[in-house]
């Protein structure tokens, strides 16, 4: 087996760098890009509409239990601050999988502050450029950045009131600070060793370097964001692909990008993030450094008003250009995409978008051939009906033309949260037929990842392996209820799934599962666990054979010593079966 030992340095050029939890002199503050983005209600927030208050921006994701234990605290604290000016933003990074869990996962928890949606990662690009979660930012009065904190440990928690307190203690300048001009960088260096597994494949016992500079900054209504990527190789393997060694070193301006926002007109050039809807016709994201990511090279505008928002984009498909899981330099893919977008939501709060747009391969599957899809879209949000449910239907219809042949596909979601005082429930359901999800470099399959372009829940959880993401149907269904007073959370859950139904032999998901999640001693310390069994079988000559079938348990347990030490364990077991036909296992 391959193994690997790593180092990882992070430089930060922030306030809060090798000064431990204080605050950094006022005049060394720098202000921060504004944002504009939806919370869970469907309503505008944007960040220098509380200028004057004491705010602190928190990066977090529903997958993330330090992030929710944190959030926890922040909440206490919102509590008891917020009529002296204290106001807490709590952004979600949630890919499209799991934006549906945002709300019930805010509805459970109790919080009362602002929570808002970043599906394409466009505000994390800008404030969080290294994708941390947790990730929270602490803003005076005037919108500088005094203090920010990476990550989450009990303990930390007890310097984050102080903080606050100080600072809404400071007095509020009605200069407007934010049109000085102000740079922030962040650097990573990973140095990693790769030994020989004895395998007799050229494809290890080597040494890699890679180091990533993130630079941002924003003056007035301009924002820029730039990446300087560099990857060094020592003793690469001596392999070929396509006549070129993949293990080949890089220096390049990765990623740049230009805002300019005013009276609602948007304009950015450079790369950018982009998400139509839920993400099944297009979601390309911000992701964490280590993950393969692929922007739009190109520009986009849009004009927005209290109730509409409408707009264009087009560019080259750009992605990352180390692949994390082989480490080969990867050669870039160049599609062309254009097309628009628009939402209204003058009608009682409920919001109607559409979008569609255009999309050129540059290589097509015959030499000389012209490849292409169009994707158009219709999704009605309904972020919140008589304060206790809410509603989201999205349909996709694509059409491609490959091989000289034409093919249409459909793919759509629903989803709807439902909560009656500390019992929520969550149902979800996907269709997808022949829905394209990913693109590939063409003739180099076996050397490098698809690389996915659209994001459709997969009604899965996120540990579970997934068959397919372009032809299933499915649903599923979260039923649970909070003790609040004792600190408890029991839930059980349900999914159904059927993978490629229109193929000779589908393959056909019944998963439940369930579990609890208790906390004590005021939240620092908690024990979680989760049980399940999930079979999947395939259909042939109209009956159900059993494939495989998976018995899962998962156990977390954090114990609060000191008010800065804790112990943690957490395990992770499943039993996977495989049925066997003779000597060969499906």
């Amino acid at each position: 087996m391959r193994f690997f030992f790593s180092i990882l340095i992070l430089l930060v050029a922030s306030p809060s760098f090798g000064g431990g939890f204080e605050l950094s002199p006022e005049a060394e503050r720098k202000s921060v890009a504004d944002f504009e983005l939806k919370d869970i209600d469907g309503k505008k927030v944007r960040l220098s509409d509380h200028r004057g208050k004491v705010v602190v921006v928190s990066f977090w994701a529903t997958w993330c239990e330090p992030c929710k234990q944190e959030l926890g605290f922040l909440n206490q604290y919102y509590r008891e601050l917020k009529d002296k000016g204290f106001e807490v933003i709590a952004v979600s990074t949630d890919a499209p999988e799991t934006q549906a869990e945002v709300k019930a996962v805010t509805l459970q928890k109790g919080w009362e502050f602002k929570v808002l949606l970043d599906g394409a990662g466009e505000v994390s690009a800008l404030l969080n450029p290294r994708g941390a979660t947790p990730y929270s930012m602490f803003l005076d009065r005037n919108g500088n950045l005094s203090y920010d904190h990476e990550g989450y440990t009990v303990g930390d928690e007890v310097h984050y009131k102080p903080l606050v307190e100080a600072l809404l203690g400071e007095s509020y300048s009605t200069t407007d600070s934010a049109s000085s001009g102000a740079l922030n960088f962040t650097n990573t260096f990973s140095f990693l060793a790769y030994g020989d597994n004895g395998d007799d494949v050229v494809d290890d016992d080597y040494f890699l370097g890679v180091n990533r500079l993130n630079i941002t900054g924003g003056a007035g209504n301009f924002s820029v964001w730039a990446r300087f990527d560099t990857w060094k190789f020592w003793n690469r393997p001596q392999v070929l692909v396509q006549g070129k060694n993949p293990y080949r070193k890089h220096y390049e301006l990765d990623r740049l990008n230009f805002r300019f926002e005013n009276d609602g007109i948007e304009l950015i050039s450079g790369d950018y993030f982009l998400q139509l809807g839920r993400g099944i016709a297009l979601s390309l994201r911000k992701s964490d450094e280590v993950s393969l990511e692929t922007v739009l090279r190109g520009g986009k505008l849009s004009v927005s008003g209290d109730d509409y928002k409408v707009g264009t984009f087009a560019g080259r498909l750009s992605n990352s250009n180390l692949d994390p899981i082989s480490n080969h330099t990867m050669p870039e893919f160049g599609d062309e995409l254009g097309g628009v977008f628009l939402e209204y939501s003058g009608i009682g709060g409920v919001l109607v978008g559409a979008h569609g747009f255009h999309r050129i391969y540059e290589t097509p599957v015959l030499p000389g051939d012209q490849d292409w899809s169009q994707t158009g879209g219709l999704y009605l949000d309904i972020p919140s009906v008589l304060d206790w449910a809410a509603f989201y239907v999205e349909v996709n219809m694509q059409r491609r033309y490959q091989v000289g042949i034409f093919n249409n596909a459909l793919g759509g979601v629903a989803a709807s949260t439902l909560s009656f005082g500390d019992t929520n429930l969550l149902v979800e359901g996907a269709y997808l037929d022949d829905f394209e999800m990913s693109t590939s470099f063409e003739g180099l399959a076996d050397q490098y990842p698809k690389v996915p372009l659209n994001r459709p829940p997969t009604l899965s959880r996120i540990r579970d392996e997934v068959i397919t993401l372009g032809d299933y149907v499915g649903g599923r269904v979260r039923l649970e209820h909070s003790f609040r007073e004792a600190g408890l959370l029991v839930h059980a859950n349900g999914r159904y799934r059927n993978n490629l139904p229109n193929s000779a032999s589908p393959i056909v998901e019944y998963h439940g599962f369930g579990g609890f999640e208790l906390s004590f001693q005021g939240g620092k310390s908690k024990v979680s666990m989760e049980g399940g069994y999930r079979i999947d079988q395939q259909e042939k000559n109209d009956s159900l054979s059993p494939v495989r079938d998976l018995t899962h348990f998962y156990l977390s347990y954090i114990q609060a010593i000191r008010s800065s030490f804790s112990l943690s364990f957490s395990s992770d077991t499943e039993y996977k079966g495989y049925e066997v036909v003779g000597e060969e296992e499906l």
